[in-house]
């Protein structure tokens, strides 16, 4: 009876521990990912054609991944989203060349860095 209360007492702690690992170190799994704002962000390029939108550039922080693109088009307004997160094994590098294909691009004419309600002008550039 009491090596099965202390095995039980064990598993509970160990779980604890393992769960508290992954909230407080999302990183260690890769989780960790977060909206990157206009100074976070050196673009080589942005180019804007009726079918595809390209961007390029890297991320000034070294520390920091490029991890993924979101974006939504709004009339003649296209809001774009990039997500970054701190390097990891899967994630090595700041570096991103996007090209998104849409047909519906050819009605837009400026083009957003969306970062959580703010958005900036990225194309055409000032």
């Amino acid at each position: 009876m009491v090596k099965k209360k202390r095995f039980i007492w064990t598993a509970a702690i160990l779980l604890a521990v393992i769960l508290s690992g992954i909230l407080v170190f999302p990183s260690v799994l890769g989780m960790n990912k977060s909206e990157l704002s206009r100074e976070a962000i050196a673009f080589n390029l942005i180019e804007l054609t009726p079918n595809t939108l390209k961007l390029s550039g890297t991320l000034l922080a070294s520390a920091f991944s490029y991890r993924g693109c979101e974006y939504e088009q709004e009339g003649s307004n296209l809001y774009v989203t990039l997500q970054g997160g701190t390097v990891t094994k899967k994630h090595p590098t700041g570096d991103f060349d996007i090209s998104i294909q849409n047909d519906d691009f050819s009605q837009v004419d400026r083009v957003y860095l969306k970062y959580g309600e703010d958005h900036v002008l990225i194309y055409p550039q000032r």
